[in-house]
């Protein structure tokens, strides 16, 4: 990122559209409703949280937070709880166009399926429920990927598009992707980047075929491909060649390779090696002479030769190894030789389509150098994020679900405090900021995975899957479900009406869904609706279930509620804050144990079977959550602890501690504690509250 980006507002509001470059290629698949981005308007974006902070920096008052994007890109990683058009929209007008060195994205496969993580209480002898003593809550939906060909393809094509202006000259961007949609993505791909630019497609063996796979009817599925183009090939993109190590057994050696009494070898040509290096590899007893000759030196000529003829060759040994040799082979587009999670459980974060660390590092490894910037905006369980972290680069990542930041929250968190992590290893720019994008509504009563099933049935809505662009209908009109992560806003609308113009033919009325709206929507609809009265284009309904009191009903959610107390003991040899959680009860999780919907809430029988993680911020601003505490259990039989205690003080202190519990939901309890100088009939504990954290 250049230093004199242009700067956006904190609010992201430029007040100027973000204008994408044409496509370079030219266009070979066509599909309803292709249109190329142009444009993007911004949506609002904030800062909510920093982790740049341990137990070790509890006492130490935090520098003042970022004031603008560029800043914090300066300092630390970015992190980004959005709908990935609206994140790269906000990177490229804030100073990130042509600055990405790899993009590595693993988008939706278009695989007609419903992705799932396996809901499960914390400890290893749970008693769930009176009425149960399975610990299982069953299963929740990450994310649906189930798509029309046509939204699919431009979902994908507008996101390329803008991928492409994020590239550096030297860039590479990396899809992956498997066999339902890579014809039609290399496609869209040569018209983005153009035919020239086309560097390579990989084919990983992803898994190897077992059960009733093996009898697939004209063999199974298990390979993945991974498209690589580079925004400028003549530029030329970076480049690290590289090699991969293979283990032979000894009759696998035996059979491909000589051996004398050091070992298996193969022989080079010594091409123009002097003649007093070809003497010291004699010495060292590593030339070869064929034919069952032997090497002479003779020193009046200067010349080494085989004295049965041939030419002699230099050896080179093979590395023994556990269980064989080591031979180093270099590396092609197939890719065999790394496992899927399948057979690396070890790395296995419990979110779905979570792929390996070995995939991600020979990526990286490939098209980077320590200190590039690597991109990916479909992050997942931010296994690209950690292994960049790992190797010294710097990274952006993005998801819309909220499951997805939670697991990468966690898993650079768990990284960055692993025992055996060495100070160096430390000092690599670990620090990450998670900015919210789209003005999110705070007050959403439901978790969102849930909520478009809601809407259809509350509003008796039909899904059609074929169209790119609506969600469906009813009656007559077609039906669009506004971004429930942002009030509607004249953008949503726009968009709404280009589609109705590209439709003339089409006509219908158009009934839009959301959650809140911003002020200046109801004048755009009365401007359209004049227009519309004297044009073929069809009426824009919109039904806003924030203000419908029925609907609020509908959506009822309970949230989960905690009890903590800080106490500030003086009583210690010095004054300590304590904070204990004295007890937390999801109505949600009771509700999946009781397999219904009433409001009745049994207890459990210890109320850390419910909760995932807790983080505290020993010195909360009201504004950016930075925790110095963390408590996140790696193994699902562990308990976090409920107690956390750290030197008070020397001034009053805000206190956030975030409570995450086993399906994802998050509750904020916010204390004030006294400074350690305080008088002891100064109460500690001055103000209590919950807040239900959506973003």
């Amino acid at each position: 990122m250049t230093d004199d980006a242009p700067f956006v507002a904190a609010d992201g509001s430029s007040g100027e559209p973000v204008w994408i470059s044409a496509p370079q290629g030219r266009s070979m698949l066509n599909w309803t409703g292709k249109r190329a981005l142009r444009s993007v308007h911004l949506a609002p974006f904030q800062l909510v949280e920093i982790h740049d902070r341990d137990a070790s920096d509890v006492l130490e008052r935090p520098p003042a937070a970022p004031a603008c994007l560029q800043q914090a890109a300066r300092q630390m990683n970015l992190l980004f709880h959005a709908d990935n058009k609206d994140m790269l929209a906000c990177l490229l007008a804030n100073g990130f166009r042509g600055q990405i060195k790899l993009i590595y994205i693993d988008p939706p496969f278009d695989s007609a399926a419903d992705y799932v993580r396996k809901v499960n209480l914390r400890g290893a002898t749970s008693e769930p429920a009176p009425r149960r003593s399975n610990p299982s809550l069953g299963k929740q939906v990450q994310y649906t990927d189930v798509w029309a060909r046509d939204h699919y393809l431009q979902f994908m094509y507008e996101r390329l598009l803008m991928l492409r202006e994020l590239l550096a000259e030297d860039g590479v961007l990396w899809v992956h992707c498997d066999h339902r949609r890579v014809h039609d993505l290399h496609l869209v791909l040569e018209e983005v980047f153009g035919t020239d630019n086309y560097l390579n497609t990989i084919s990983w063996r992803s898994q190897v075929a077992r059960g009733a796979k093996v009898n697939a009817f004209y063999f199974p599925y298990s390979t993945h491909y991974l498209e690589i183009f580079a925004r400028n090939k003549q530029a030329p993109p970076t480049w690290n060649p590289i090699k991969k190590e293979v283990v032979l057994t000894e009759a696998e050696a035996a059979a491909a390779y000589m051996r004398d009494e050091r070992g298996f070898f193969r022989t080079s040509d010594p091409g123009s090696y002097s003649f007093e290096r070809l003497k010291a590899l004699h010495a060292e007893g590593r030339l070869y002479a064929p034919y069952g000759g032997e090497v002479v030196v003779d020193e009046a000529t200067r010349c080494v030769f085989a004295s049965n003829g041939g030419n002699i060759g230099v050896k080179y040994y093979l590395k023994p190894a556990k269980g064989g040799y080591v031979v180093e082979r270099a590396v092609d587009n197939l890719w065999d030789d790394i496992p899927g999670l399948g057979t690396t459980p070890g790395e296995d974060s419990g979110y779905p389509t979570q792929k390996t660390e070995a995939l991600l590092r020979r990526v990286i490894t490939v098209s980077t150098n320590p200190g590039d910037w690597v991109l990916d905006c479909f992050a997942g369980s931010g296994t690209t994020l950690a292994v960049a972290q790992q190797m010294g680069r710097r990274w952006i990542g993005g998801d819309v679900n909220r499951g997805a930041i939670q697991t990468i929250v966690r898993r650079l968190r768990a990284w960055h405090q692993s025992p055996g992590l060495d100070s160096a290893s430390k000092g690599v720019r670990s620090a990450f900021a998670i900015y919210c994008i789209g003005g999110a509504s705070s007050d959403w009563p439901a978790p969102r995975t849930e909520t478009r099933k809601r809407i259809y049935e509350y509003l008796s809505i039909r899904r059609v899957s074929a169209d790119p662009f609506f969600d469906g209908m009813r009656g007559r009109q077609w039906v669009k479900i506004a971004p429930l992560t942002h009030p509607l806003s004249v953008a949503d609308l726009e968009a709404v009406h280009h589609e109705l113009a590209a439709r003339s033919g089409q006509a219908r009325d158009v009934l839009i869904v959301c959650w809140g709206k911003q002020p200046e929507v109801d004048g755009w609809l009365q401007s359209h609706r004049r227009v519309a009265e004297n044009s073929a284009l069809g009426a824009i309904q919109v039904i806003d279930l924030r203000s419908d009191r029925s609907a609020r009903d509908w959506f009822t959610h309970q949230p989960a509620q905690a009890r903590v107390r800080a106490l500030l003991d003086r009583g210690a040899i010095a004054p300590v804050v304590r904070v204990t959680v004295e007890d937390f009860t999801s109505p949600a999780v009771v509700q999946r144990l009781n397999g219904t919907d009433s409001a009745a809430v049994p207890r459990l029988a210890d109320w850390r079977a419910v909760v995932d993680s807790i983080m505290i911020d020993p010195s909360y601003d009201g504004v950016v959550f930075r925790p110095a505490l963390v408590d996140a259990p790696r193994k699902r039989s562990e308990l976090v602890r409920g107690c956390y205690e750290w030197p008070a003080p020397s001034e009053p202190a805000i206190i956030a501690v975030r409570l995450t519990d086993v399906l994802g939901e998050e509750t904020l309890v916010i204390l004030e504690i006294a400074s350690r100088e305080a008088q002891d009939d100064q109460p500690s504990v001055k103000s209590t509250y919950n807040r239900r954290r959506e973003c």
